[in-house]
């Protein structure tokens, strides 16, 4: 009953899961979408993912991935607050376009309110605020349309990369690689969600565990 109500009322709840938590919480199980919602736009179709395949979001040879088709975005069901998040991902071919949303909070909308942290090959780490979204980058700066990175980390263009985002009350540091590739400050200090964006291109991902802070 408890796993229903939170289904149904977290995009609206006060939900924070951290307090008083300090084990790895695993996100993707590697089989399935459970603790995810899918945000699409309702005229998707299975058949316009690329190449005539599947679309949107899925479970692969214990992977998570987004098949292409419409844009739209993945999202944790649950709020998190003060946490590491870490995950691998991989951009089949160097191609692939993604990005890791934070601070995501109100509604369901095709496009989120978010900080957009990129996932593209030369460019992860990037970051973009979305539909309204208002943060500063490292240099204390109202982001207007893109923080570019720092720092020039080594990517490996069809293999898996790793990524690790420290937020601690509202602020972010981005590792690609062990390496700090960009900070960023101003977001809500209480608990969002998380997200991953579909941008219409194939992307992998694994080991998605969140570690609380606090």
């Amino acid at each position: 009953a408890w796993r229903i109500w939170v289904a149904e009322n977290s995009a609206t709840a006060e939900l924070d899961f951290t307090s008083g938590e300090s084990a790895e919480l695993v996100l993707f199980n590697g089989e399935d979408l459970d603790g995810w919602k899918e945000v699409k736009a309702f005229f998707r179709r299975p058949d316009r993912g690329q190449g005539g395949g599947p679309a949107g979001w899925g479970v692969e040879d214990d992977k998570l991935i987004c098949f292409g088709g419409p844009n739209g975005h993945l999202r944790t069901r649950a709020s998190y607050r003060n946490f590491t998040l870490n995950l691998d991902y991989r951009l089949p071919g160097g191609e692939g376009d993604s990005g890791v949303g934070l601070f995501l909070t109100g509604p369901d909308n095709l496009q989120p309110t978010c900080l957009e942290v990129q996932i593209l090959h030369g460019h992860s780490g990037d970051l973009y605020p979305v539909s309204g979204f208002q943060a500063e980058g490292s240099d204390g700066k109202l982001i207007v349309y893109r923080a570019e990175r720092i720092a020039e980390p080594e990517e490996l263009r069809d293999d898996w990369n790793s990524m690790e985002l420290k937020v601690r009350d509202g602020t972010v540091e981005v590792r690609v690689n062990g390496q700090v590739v960009n900070r960023a400050s101003g977001g809500p200090a209480g608990a969002t969600q998380l997200t991953l964006l579909n941008q219409s291109t194939r992307v992998e991902f694994r080991g998605i565990v969140l570690s609380p802070l606090d």
